[in-house]
């Protein structure tokens, strides 16, 4: 009789403490898992770095096997959690830097000069509005030489057209002429089109970027590819201009990569400057310096 009473009280205790062992089962789910990691206190770890084995043993649930696999794959989420957010930032600097560096708000209103340092003042963008003979409009055009002193010549066009809203309209025209040991030309020509955002501006900084399309052509035929473009314009003092632009762009399976800087003095509406040129499409570079005007109107 006792023995029977001993069996049931035992089946009763294994029956309850099979119920809490599956109650204290489900609650370590992945909220338990996140709560652990804020709350519960870090082990010591060895002057190597790594946590000792038998730390970690103690650290393991008692229903879950010791996995080694287990540290490195959370090391390795951390540091790719932080090398992703760096990445980002830096990144992306360029298009939110310069506006934090001139405290563009994105709330005063603008107007153009009829050209830069108009009337002795430093910039081409009035921000805010002081004058009443300001535009809404800007548009500036250039015409420009290149040689790389090795056979290859370029003449190039861009036409720039923006607004006092931010957004415009970005075109670029490019004829290259080589000269090859055999005394025969080789030609073709290269442009891009592109809508473009000035993201920040100031009377001594302006910055914009834009999405378009970039091709080549020559006697065979013509072929197109998306386009990212980068600008930014610093006037420094007058007469100064100093320009620089970045293009990165793909013509079918052939990466584009378009980089230049200018430095100009400007009189009245006409800037004439010099720098240098690079483009490279696939393995090919087409660089050489650069001189040039361009007209603001």
């Amino acid at each position: 009789m006792r023995t029977a009473r001993t069996q049931m009280i035992r089946a009763a205790l294994g029956l309850a403490l099979m119920a809490l062992t599956a109650n204290t089962h489900a609650q370590h789910g992945v909220l338990q898992e996140a709560r652990d990691e804020v709350r519960e206190p870090k082990p010591p770890k060895s002057p190597t770095g790594e946590v000792p084995p038998t730390d970690r043993d103690d650290l393991r649930k008692p229903w879950e096997p010791y996995k080694e696999e287990d540290d490195f794959s959370a090391m390795f989420g951390r540091l790719f959690t932080y090398w992703f957010v760096g990445a980002g930032v830096v990144a992306t600097a360029p298009l939110w830097g310069p506006a934090v560096w001139v405290g563009d708000g994105y709330v005063e209103t603008c107007r153009f000069a009829a050209y830069p340092n108009e009337g002795g003042m430093c910039g081409y963008v009035h921000v805010p509005v002081a004058r009443s003979d300001t535009k809404f409009w800007s548009v500036r055009t250039r015409v420009e030489g290149a040689d790389n002193f090795d056979g290859l010549q370029r003449i190039g066009t861009q036409v720039l057209v923006e607004s006092a809203i931010r957004l415009g309209l970005d075109s670029s025209f490019n004829y290259y002429r080589e000269s090859l040991e055999s005394g025969v030309h080789d030609d073709l020509w290269t442009g891009d089109a592109n809508v473009v955002f000035r993201f920040a501006q100031s009377e001594h900084l302006t910055t914009r970027a834009g999405l378009g399309m970039t091709w080549l052509s020559d006697d065979v035929g013509s072929d197109f590819g998306p386009n990212f473009t980068y600008a930014v314009d610093w006037f420094p003092v007058a007469p100064w201009i100093i320009s620089s632009e970045f293009d990165l762009g793909l013509i079918n399976d052939s990466l584009l990569l378009h980089l230049r800087a200018t430095a100009g003095v400007n009189v009245r509406h006409c800037e004439f400057f010099g720098g240098y040129d690079w483009t490279k499409i696939g393995s090919a570079d087409l660089c050489g310096f650069v001189g040039g005007v361009r007209v603001w109107y």
